[in-house]
């Protein structure tokens, strides 16, 4: 597997706590979206590697959780694509603005450590973090405004596709000599 393929992989490992938010239905999206996000702070802080993503996420699950569970907000689940969508673009600028992107966390996986720190390679991260992040606000405005139906999935589908591709292709025009090939 190349180097943008495992990087791909450890994005969307950070990500999975959404990603079972969006495709579970009910309070049982919650309960295990809190436990992975949990497991990935505390792995996070074992590895003395802790991110904003990492950090947002588990505190965006703890705060829905308390508001649903404990004080039964249902909007919680009602608008949870919403949300954590905005969380994402949210994020997603800050920690480019920062110089941090998100994508890093995950992505420098496959690549040897001198690559990892170069500014090319940090700055293709911040344009793909910027990237996900317009997607991920363009579909909270989409799903708020449409609301129901299936034409906000198709079109926040489309987008991501369109995202998982930019993900896939703009990694892959970096120079090879960045793989990490004792992995």
């Amino acid at each position: 597997m190349g180097a943008p393929a495992i990087a791909f992989l450890g994005v969307t490992l950070f990500l999975s706590p959404f990603l079972l938010l969006w495709s579970l239905p009910g309070p049982a999206a919650l309960v295990l979206g809190t436990l992975v996000s949990l497991l990935l702070l505390l792995r996070s802080l074992l590895k003395k590697e802790t991110d904003l993503l990492t950090v947002m996420t588990a505190l965006y699950f703890l705060l829905s959780s308390v508001l649903y569970f404990h004080q039964g907000l249902v909007a919680v689940l009602e608008m949870k694509a919403v949300s954590s969508f905005t969380l994402l673009a949210f994020v997603g600028y800050l920690s480019a603005g920062m110089g941090r992107p998100y994508t890093l966390q995950g992505a420098g996986r496959g690549y040897n450590r001198e690559f990892r720190d170069s500014p090319l390679f940090i700055e293709v991260n911040k344009l793909i973090t910027r990237i996900w992040a317009t997607i991920y606000l363009a579909n909270a405005l989409i799903l708020y405004v449409l609301e129901e139906g299936f034409l906000p999935w198709i079109l926040g589908g489309f987008l991501i596709l369109s995202g998982i591709i930019a993900s896939w292709l703009i990694p892959a025009l970096l120079p090879a000599t960045g793989e990490d090939t004792q992995e």
